[in-house]
Protein backbone atom coordinates (compact mmCIF):
# COMPACT_ATOMS: atom_id res chain seq x y z
CA UNK A 1 0.00 0.00 0.00
CA UNK A 2 1.42 3.44 -0.88
CA UNK A 3 2.13 6.00 1.80
CA UNK A 4 0.28 9.30 1.78
CA UNK A 5 1.27 12.92 2.26
CA UNK A 6 -1.07 15.79 2.92
CA UNK A 7 0.31 19.12 1.70
CA UNK A 8 -0.86 22.44 3.09
CA UNK A 9 0.57 25.68 4.45
CA UNK A 10 2.60 24.23 7.31
CA UNK A 11 6.30 24.87 6.63
CA UNK A 12 7.87 24.87 10.10
CA UNK A 13 9.71 21.56 9.63
CA UNK A 14 11.16 22.62 6.29
CA UNK A 15 12.41 25.86 7.86
CA UNK A 16 14.16 24.12 10.78
CA UNK A 17 17.95 24.36 10.42
CA UNK A 18 18.37 21.28 12.62
CA UNK A 19 16.03 19.36 10.30
CA UNK A 20 18.12 20.40 7.31
CA UNK A 21 21.38 19.37 9.00
CA UNK A 22 19.97 15.97 9.86
CA UNK A 23 18.66 15.48 6.33
CA UNK A 24 22.04 16.39 4.84
CA UNK A 25 23.87 13.96 7.12
CA UNK A 26 21.40 11.19 6.23
CA UNK A 27 22.02 11.79 2.52
CA UNK A 28 25.79 11.59 3.08
CA UNK A 29 25.52 8.50 5.29
CA UNK A 30 23.41 6.68 2.66
CA UNK A 31 25.85 7.68 -0.07
CA UNK A 32 23.27 9.86 -1.84
CA UNK A 33 25.32 13.06 -1.55
CA UNK A 34 29.05 13.66 -1.28
CA UNK A 35 30.48 15.32 1.81
CA UNK A 36 31.38 18.34 -0.36
CA UNK A 37 27.72 18.76 -1.35
CA UNK A 38 26.50 18.39 2.21
CA UNK A 39 29.02 20.99 3.43
CA UNK A 40 27.96 23.34 0.61
CA UNK A 41 24.29 22.91 1.59
CA UNK A 42 25.30 23.69 5.17
CA UNK A 43 26.94 26.94 4.05
CA UNK A 44 23.74 27.90 2.22
CA UNK A 45 21.65 27.24 5.31
CA UNK A 46 24.12 29.14 7.47
CA UNK A 47 23.82 32.10 5.09
CA UNK A 48 20.05 31.85 5.42
CA UNK A 49 20.31 31.75 9.20
CA UNK A 50 22.41 34.92 9.13
CA UNK A 51 20.24 36.47 6.35
CA UNK A 52 23.30 37.16 4.19
CA UNK A 53 22.69 38.77 0.81
CA UNK A 54 25.81 37.05 -0.55
CA UNK A 55 25.43 33.30 0.00
CA UNK A 56 28.49 31.43 1.23
CA UNK A 57 27.51 28.27 -0.67
CA UNK A 58 26.25 27.50 -4.17
CA UNK A 59 22.69 26.45 -5.14
CA UNK A 60 22.11 22.79 -4.39
CA UNK A 61 18.55 22.53 -5.70
CA UNK A 62 17.76 23.34 -9.33
CA UNK A 63 14.44 23.56 -11.09
CA UNK A 64 14.99 23.73 -14.82
CA UNK A 65 12.21 24.13 -17.36
CA UNK A 66 12.61 22.00 -20.53
CA UNK A 67 9.68 23.79 -22.15
CA UNK A 68 6.81 26.11 -21.34
CA UNK A 69 4.58 24.31 -23.86
CA UNK A 70 1.73 22.16 -22.57
CA UNK A 71 -0.97 19.96 -24.07
CA UNK A 72 -3.47 20.91 -21.33
CA UNK A 73 -5.26 24.17 -20.52
CA UNK A 74 -5.61 24.15 -16.74
CA UNK A 75 -7.65 27.22 -15.72
CA UNK A 76 -5.49 28.34 -12.79
CA UNK A 77 -2.10 27.84 -14.48
CA UNK A 78 -0.52 30.80 -16.33
CA UNK A 79 0.45 28.46 -19.17
CA UNK A 80 -3.02 26.94 -19.36
CA UNK A 81 -4.71 30.35 -19.17
CA UNK A 82 -2.46 31.76 -21.89
CA UNK A 83 -1.23 34.51 -19.56
CA UNK A 84 2.35 33.34 -19.12
CA UNK A 85 3.66 36.23 -21.22
CA UNK A 86 6.62 34.27 -22.54
CA UNK A 87 7.18 32.92 -26.03
CA UNK A 88 6.64 29.16 -26.22
CA UNK A 89 10.08 27.63 -26.47
CA UNK A 90 12.14 24.50 -25.81
CA UNK A 91 15.37 24.69 -23.84
CA UNK A 92 18.34 23.71 -25.99
CA UNK A 93 20.53 20.82 -24.88
CA UNK A 94 23.55 23.11 -25.05
CA UNK A 95 22.10 25.59 -22.56
CA UNK A 96 20.86 22.75 -20.34
CA UNK A 97 24.30 21.12 -20.24
CA UNK A 98 26.03 24.41 -19.52
CA UNK A 99 23.75 24.95 -16.54
CA UNK A 100 24.27 21.43 -15.17
CA UNK A 101 28.03 21.61 -15.74
CA UNK A 102 28.34 24.82 -13.73
CA UNK A 103 26.35 23.50 -10.80
CA UNK A 104 27.42 19.83 -10.93
CA UNK A 105 29.76 19.90 -7.88
CA UNK A 106 26.99 21.25 -5.65
CA UNK A 107 23.68 19.83 -6.83
CA UNK A 108 21.75 17.45 -4.60
CA UNK A 109 18.48 17.53 -6.50
CA UNK A 110 17.31 18.59 -9.97
CA UNK A 111 13.66 18.96 -10.99
CA UNK A 112 13.36 18.96 -14.78
CA UNK A 113 9.95 20.62 -15.04
CA UNK A 114 8.15 23.88 -14.34
CA UNK A 115 5.48 25.73 -16.39
CA UNK A 116 4.98 23.19 -19.15
CA UNK A 117 4.77 19.47 -19.87
CA UNK A 118 8.38 18.19 -19.76
CA UNK A 119 7.60 15.10 -21.83
CA UNK A 120 6.88 17.32 -24.82
CA UNK A 121 10.65 17.90 -25.02
CA UNK A 122 12.12 15.18 -27.24
CA UNK A 123 15.45 15.24 -25.38
CA UNK A 124 13.99 14.79 -21.89
CA UNK A 125 15.54 11.32 -21.26
CA UNK A 126 18.94 12.65 -22.32
CA UNK A 127 18.51 15.66 -20.01
CA UNK A 128 17.67 13.40 -17.08
CA UNK A 129 20.62 11.10 -17.77
CA UNK A 130 22.98 14.09 -18.00
CA UNK A 131 21.89 15.38 -14.60
CA UNK A 132 22.03 11.88 -13.11
CA UNK A 133 25.63 11.53 -14.27
CA UNK A 134 26.57 14.26 -11.78
CA UNK A 135 25.27 12.14 -8.90
CA UNK A 136 22.21 14.31 -8.32
CA UNK A 137 18.73 13.10 -7.55
CA UNK A 138 16.44 13.87 -10.52
CA UNK A 139 12.65 14.31 -10.56
CA UNK A 140 9.97 15.45 -12.98
CA UNK A 141 6.30 16.34 -12.75
CA UNK A 142 4.09 15.37 -15.68
CA UNK A 143 0.46 14.82 -16.67
CA UNK A 144 1.08 11.25 -17.98
CA UNK A 145 -0.47 11.82 -21.42
CA UNK A 146 2.83 10.97 -23.13
CA UNK A 147 3.61 7.89 -21.04
CA UNK A 148 3.56 4.64 -22.99
CA UNK A 149 5.71 1.52 -23.09
CA UNK A 150 8.53 3.12 -25.08
CA UNK A 151 8.64 6.51 -23.36
CA UNK A 152 8.38 4.84 -19.93
CA UNK A 153 11.31 2.58 -20.72
CA UNK A 154 13.42 5.58 -21.78
CA UNK A 155 12.57 7.45 -18.59
CA UNK A 156 13.48 4.47 -16.44
CA UNK A 157 16.73 3.83 -18.29
CA UNK A 158 17.66 7.52 -17.98
CA UNK A 159 17.96 6.99 -14.23
CA UNK A 160 14.99 9.12 -13.21
CA UNK A 161 14.51 8.97 -9.43
CA UNK A 162 11.01 10.34 -8.98
CA UNK A 163 7.94 11.34 -10.97
CA UNK A 164 4.83 13.03 -9.64
CA UNK A 165 1.72 12.83 -11.78
CA UNK A 166 -1.41 14.98 -11.73
CA UNK A 167 -4.43 12.76 -11.09
CA UNK A 168 -7.32 15.05 -10.22
CA UNK A 169 -10.42 12.98 -10.91
CA UNK A 170 -11.67 9.42 -11.15
CA UNK A 171 -13.64 9.75 -14.37
CA UNK A 172 -13.39 11.74 -17.59
CA UNK A 173 -15.96 14.38 -16.66
CA UNK A 174 -14.37 15.18 -13.31
CA UNK A 175 -10.80 15.00 -14.58
CA UNK A 176 -11.24 17.30 -17.58
CA UNK A 177 -13.10 19.99 -15.65
CA UNK A 178 -9.69 21.21 -14.46
CA UNK A 179 -7.29 19.32 -16.74
CA UNK A 180 -8.92 20.83 -19.83
CA UNK A 181 -8.19 18.81 -23.03
CA UNK A 182 -7.10 15.91 -20.84
CA UNK A 183 -7.92 12.24 -21.38
CA UNK A 184 -8.47 10.36 -18.12
CA UNK A 185 -8.20 6.92 -19.71
CA UNK A 186 -4.87 7.86 -21.27
CA UNK A 187 -3.55 9.04 -17.88
CA UNK A 188 -4.47 5.74 -16.21
CA UNK A 189 -2.91 3.73 -19.03
CA UNK A 190 0.22 5.89 -18.92
CA UNK A 191 0.75 5.35 -15.20
CA UNK A 192 0.19 1.61 -15.57
CA UNK A 193 2.66 1.48 -18.49
CA UNK A 194 5.33 3.21 -16.39
CA UNK A 195 4.87 0.85 -13.45
CA UNK A 196 4.76 -2.20 -15.73
CA UNK A 197 8.02 -1.19 -17.42
CA UNK A 198 9.65 -0.57 -14.07
CA UNK A 199 8.76 -4.10 -13.03
CA UNK A 200 9.85 -5.59 -16.36
CA UNK A 201 13.24 -3.86 -16.11
CA UNK A 202 13.66 -4.98 -12.48
CA UNK A 203 14.06 -1.43 -11.25
CA UNK A 204 12.81 0.32 -8.13
CA UNK A 205 12.95 3.80 -9.65
CA UNK A 206 11.38 6.10 -10.52
CA UNK A 207 9.40 6.50 -7.32
CA UNK A 208 5.87 7.19 -8.55
CA UNK A 209 3.67 9.74 -6.77
CA UNK A 210 0.07 10.41 -7.77
CA UNK A 211 -1.06 13.91 -6.85
CA UNK A 212 -4.70 14.79 -6.23
CA UNK A 213 -5.57 18.51 -6.17
CA UNK A 214 -8.65 18.86 -3.97
CA UNK A 215 -11.29 21.08 -5.63
CA UNK A 216 -15.00 21.75 -5.32
CA UNK A 217 -15.96 19.29 -8.06
CA UNK A 218 -13.71 16.38 -6.99
CA UNK A 219 -13.50 16.52 -3.17
CA UNK A 220 -16.04 13.73 -2.98
CA UNK A 221 -13.61 11.44 -4.81
CA UNK A 222 -10.71 11.52 -2.34
CA UNK A 223 -11.40 8.03 -0.97
CA UNK A 224 -11.87 6.71 -4.50
CA UNK A 225 -8.52 8.27 -5.45
CA UNK A 226 -6.86 6.46 -2.55
CA UNK A 227 -8.36 3.17 -3.73
CA UNK A 228 -7.32 3.82 -7.35
CA UNK A 229 -3.74 4.66 -6.32
CA UNK A 230 -3.58 1.42 -4.31
CA UNK A 231 -4.97 -0.60 -7.20
CA UNK A 232 -2.58 0.87 -9.76
CA UNK A 233 0.40 0.34 -7.46
CA UNK A 234 1.66 3.90 -6.96
CA UNK A 235 4.36 4.41 -4.34
CA UNK A 236 2.79 7.47 -2.76
CA UNK A 237 -0.43 9.47 -2.77
CA UNK A 238 -0.31 13.25 -2.48
CA UNK A 239 -3.45 15.08 -1.40
CA UNK A 240 -3.08 18.80 -1.89
CA UNK A 241 -5.55 21.71 -1.66
CA UNK A 242 -5.86 23.66 -4.90
CA UNK A 243 -4.46 27.19 -4.97
CA UNK A 244 -3.56 29.70 -7.63
CA UNK A 245 -0.14 31.05 -8.52
CA UNK A 246 0.99 33.76 -6.13
CA UNK A 247 2.12 35.84 -9.12
CA UNK A 248 -1.58 36.09 -10.10
CA UNK A 249 -2.82 37.07 -6.64
CA UNK A 250 -3.95 40.51 -7.79
CA UNK A 251 -5.41 39.36 -11.12
CA UNK A 252 -9.24 39.62 -10.97
CA UNK A 253 -9.78 37.04 -13.73
CA UNK A 254 -7.71 34.43 -11.90
CA UNK A 255 -9.52 35.15 -8.63
CA UNK A 256 -12.87 34.77 -10.36
CA UNK A 257 -11.79 31.49 -11.95
CA UNK A 258 -10.58 30.21 -8.59
CA UNK A 259 -14.08 30.67 -7.18
CA UNK A 260 -15.23 27.79 -9.41
CA UNK A 261 -12.70 25.40 -7.84
CA UNK A 262 -12.61 26.57 -4.20
CA UNK A 263 -13.32 23.43 -2.06
CA UNK A 264 -16.45 23.34 0.09
CA UNK A 265 -14.70 21.37 2.84
CA UNK A 266 -12.97 23.75 5.25
CA UNK A 267 -10.19 21.28 5.92
CA UNK A 268 -9.07 21.50 2.28
CA UNK A 269 -9.04 25.29 1.98
CA UNK A 270 -5.88 27.40 1.98
CA UNK A 271 -7.83 30.67 1.60
CA UNK A 272 -10.68 32.47 3.31
CA UNK A 273 -13.32 34.19 1.20
CA UNK A 274 -14.58 37.30 2.95
CA UNK A 275 -16.39 40.31 1.49
CA UNK A 276 -15.75 39.13 -2.04
CA UNK A 277 -11.98 38.95 -1.41
CA UNK A 278 -9.58 36.03 -1.01
CA UNK A 279 -7.28 35.98 2.03
CA UNK A 280 -4.71 33.42 3.11
CA UNK A 281 -6.11 31.17 5.80
CA UNK A 282 -2.78 31.25 7.60
CA UNK A 283 -2.18 34.80 8.79
CA UNK A 284 1.57 34.63 9.45
CA UNK A 285 3.43 33.30 6.43
CA UNK A 286 6.77 31.63 7.01
CA UNK A 287 10.05 33.09 5.82
CA UNK A 288 11.22 31.66 2.48
CA UNK A 289 14.44 29.67 2.19
CA UNK A 290 14.50 29.31 -1.61
CA UNK A 291 16.78 32.25 -2.59
CA UNK A 292 19.51 30.92 -0.31
CA UNK A 293 19.54 27.35 -1.60
CA UNK A 294 17.97 27.08 -5.06
CA UNK A 295 17.24 28.73 -8.36
CA UNK A 296 14.97 28.18 -11.34
CA UNK A 297 15.95 28.27 -15.00
CA UNK A 298 13.26 29.07 -17.57
CA UNK A 299 13.07 27.56 -21.06
CA UNK A 300 14.74 30.63 -22.59
CA UNK A 301 17.71 30.29 -20.23
CA UNK A 302 16.54 33.07 -17.91
CA UNK A 303 17.40 32.63 -14.22
CA UNK A 304 14.75 33.46 -11.63
CA UNK A 305 14.74 32.93 -7.84
CA UNK A 306 12.01 30.31 -7.75
CA UNK A 307 9.08 28.65 -9.54
CA UNK A 308 6.69 31.33 -8.23
CA UNK A 309 8.05 33.73 -10.85
CA UNK A 310 6.47 32.30 -14.03
CA UNK A 311 6.88 35.48 -16.09
CA UNK A 312 10.48 36.27 -15.15
CA UNK A 313 9.58 39.39 -13.17
CA UNK A 314 12.78 38.96 -11.14
CA UNK A 315 15.17 37.74 -13.84
CA UNK A 316 18.64 37.52 -12.30
CA UNK A 317 20.55 36.74 -15.46
CA UNK A 318 20.83 34.08 -18.14
CA UNK A 319 22.58 30.72 -18.29
CA UNK A 320 24.47 31.97 -21.34
CA UNK A 321 26.19 34.59 -19.16
CA UNK A 322 26.93 32.23 -16.29
CA UNK A 323 24.77 30.66 -13.61
CA UNK A 324 27.12 31.26 -10.70
CA UNK A 325 27.71 34.81 -11.90
CA UNK A 326 23.99 35.42 -11.40
CA UNK A 327 23.81 33.51 -8.09
CA UNK A 328 25.66 36.17 -6.12
CA UNK A 329 25.24 38.97 -8.64
CA UNK A 330 23.88 42.40 -7.77
CA UNK A 331 20.26 41.50 -8.68
CA UNK A 332 20.14 38.34 -6.58
CA UNK A 333 21.79 40.07 -3.62
CA UNK A 334 19.25 42.89 -3.85
CA UNK A 335 16.42 40.36 -4.04
CA UNK A 336 17.56 38.60 -0.87
CA UNK A 337 17.97 41.91 0.92
CA UNK A 338 14.46 42.96 -0.11
CA UNK A 339 13.05 39.65 1.09
CA UNK A 340 14.61 40.18 4.51
CA UNK A 341 13.48 43.80 4.80
CA UNK A 342 10.15 44.05 2.94
CA UNK A 343 8.89 40.71 1.71
CA UNK A 344 5.28 41.87 2.11
CA UNK A 345 5.76 44.35 -0.74
CA UNK A 346 7.34 41.97 -3.27
CA UNK A 347 4.78 40.89 -5.95
CA UNK A 348 5.66 37.18 -6.04
CA UNK A 349 6.47 36.90 -2.33
CA UNK A 350 3.92 38.93 -0.41
CA UNK A 351 1.35 36.12 -0.18
CA UNK A 352 3.56 33.08 -0.77
CA UNK A 353 3.63 30.49 2.06
CA UNK A 354 7.37 30.11 1.52
CA UNK A 355 9.57 27.19 0.56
Amino acid sequence: MPDERRLGLETELRHSVLHKVRRGLRLWWRGEASLRRVVNAGLCNLSLRWRLARVLGKPYFLMIEPTNACNLRCPLCPTGRGTLGRKTTFLSLGVYRKCIDELAPYLIEVNVSNYGEPMMHRDLPEMIAYAKATGSRVAIGCNAHFLNEESSRKLIESGLDQVYISFDGLDQETYEKYRVRGDFRRVVEGVKALLAQRTALHRTNPFVELQFLVMKHNEGQIDAFRAMADEIGADRRIIKPVSFNVADWDDPDTRKAYGEFFPDTEDYRVYRHEGGEWHWKKEQLAFCTAPWRSLTVLADGGIVPCCRDPRGHYTMGNVADGVLKAWNGARFRAFRKSMVERRDRMPICKVCPGE
